[in-house]
């Protein structure tokens, strides 16, 4: 999230894990890194699979 902050990041999608990672523990994740960045808590989401992210007008959506 330094890096995210540092680079003014306006969405951040946290993909790329652990495929052996259970459902729960890819959410503690998520709540970790929302913990990190408590004022923008609705711009960080976890990736999933066939999850589609639209860019609209530089706002990120991210929807399953």
């Amino acid at each position: 999230m330094g890096f995210a902050t540092k680079a003014d990041a306006g969405t951040v999608v946290l993909f790329h894990h652990d495929p052996y990672h259970s459902d729960e523990e890819l959410e503690a994740l998520l709540e970790q890194a929302r913990a990190l960045w408590p004022s923008e808590v609705e711009r960080v989401c976890l990736a999933r699979e066939g999850m589609t992210i639209d860019l609209v007008g530089g706002v990120v959506r991210c929807s399953a």
